[in-house]
C-alpha cells in the first residue's frame, strides 16, 4: 500500500500573499504564503521568550504544487488501484491538500503463497 498527501494549485493564495499570524504567553509565529506558477512560498518567522530574552527563527519553505487529477492517472497508468480523498479517515486535510490512497493488485499467483 502506498499513502501520501501532496499540494496542489489550490493550496496556494489567489489574492495576493496571504498573512497569519499566532500568538501566546511567550512565543508568536507569523506566516506569509505566496504562489507563483506550480510553486508556493512560505516564509515563517517564530519568536520564542528564552529567559529575560526572545529567540527568533526564520524558515522558508519552496513547495511544489501538482496537479492531483494528473497524480491521480498517473498511479492508474502505473498499474495501482489508486484513490483521492479530501482526508486521513476522520482527519480533514487543509485546502488544497489532498490524500491518496494506492496499492498494486494481488496477482493470483500471489494470492497461492
Amino acid at each position: 500500500m502506498f499513502v501520501f498527501d501532496l499540494a496542489g494549485p489550490d493550496r496556494a493564495p489567489r489574492a495576493g500573499p496571504r498573512r497569519i499570524w499566532a500568538a501566546g504567553a511567550d512565543w508568536a509565529v507569523l506566516s506569509e504564503s505566496a504562489g507563483r506558477g506550480n510553486k508556493l512560498r512560505r516564509r515563517i518567522i517564530s519568536f520564542r521568550k528564552a529567559g529575560r530574552d526572545y529567540r527568533r527563527r526564520e524558515e522558508l519553505h519552496e513547495v511544489q504544487l501538482y496537479d492531483p487529477e494528473q497524480v491521480l492517472e498517473a498511479l492508474q497508468n502505473a498499474g495501482f488501484q489508486a484513490e483521492m480523498q479530501p482526508a486521513f479517515g476522520s482527519f480533514r486535510l487543509p485546502a488544497g491538500i489532498r490524500a491518496f490512497l494506492a496499492k498494486k493488485p494481488v496477482t493470483a499467483l500471489q494470492k497461492k503463497f
